[in-house]
């Protein structure tokens, strides 16, 4: 029964950040964002770019960074499980069968491509923003 009350809890919880998920506002000021938008989430570049992200959690979570995946009709935070929602993928997509979207701390968007983007691209130009290197110096410090 104790398992059963976890369990829904669980996914309780799982079903609420993704809610706010939805609701990109909630990260600004304190996580970067990634949207990687597919038409299909068996797409190649999909797929791939999703494994590029699983090589540095460490540099991710370093940069604050939030991955956001959404299709048509779903969408999920980071690793979590895909849920019923189009709004994301509406608001964002452009064209094309894969966009990946790079939004600041500040809620703008500051790279925009239709093709894989590599960790050492990412962190470059992540790194190179006012906000990241203030985050380094304080680090250092």
């Amino acid at each position: 029964m104790n398992l059963r009350v976890i369990l829904f809890a669980l996914t309780i919880s799982g079903f609420s950040a993704l809610v706010k998920a939805q609701d990109l506002s909630t990260y600004q000021w304190n996580h970067r964002l990634v949207l990687v938008l597919t038409a299909d989430s068996n797409q190649a570049k999909f797929q791939e770019q999703l494994a590029i992200f699983d090589k540095d959690k460490d540099g991710l979570v370093e940069r604050k960074l939030k991955i956001i995946s959404a299709t048509p009709n779903q969408s999920r935070s980071d690793s979590q499980a895909w849920g019923k929602n189009d709004e994301l993928y509406q608001k964002y997509h452009r064209k094309g069968d894969f966009e990946f979207i790079l939004i600041g701390l500040d809620g703008g968007v500051k790279l925009r491509k239709s093709d894989i983007v590599s960790l050492n691209a990412l962190y470059r130009i992540i790194d190179s923003m006012p906000m990241r290197a203030a985050e380094m110096r304080r680090k250092n410090n």
